[in-house]
């Protein structure tokens, strides 16, 4: 399946899941198991009280 989702070769998955491997969102997106990556907002004094 992430060979399949990623576009690398199966080998090249298994080895690297062989192990942990902390990637970080960066590396993470460039590797192809994210689309994007999400910037943090700070809330406002405003909305920092509301909820869903």
């Amino acid at each position: 399946t992430l060979a399949r989702h990623t576009g690398k070769d199966p080998a090249v998955i298994r080895k690297d899941t062989d192990r942990d491997k902390i990637l970080t969102a960066a590396a993470a997106k460039e590797y192809g198991i994210i689309d994007t990556v999400l910037e943090y907002r700070k809330l406002s004094a405003q909305n920092a009280g509301a909820t869903a």
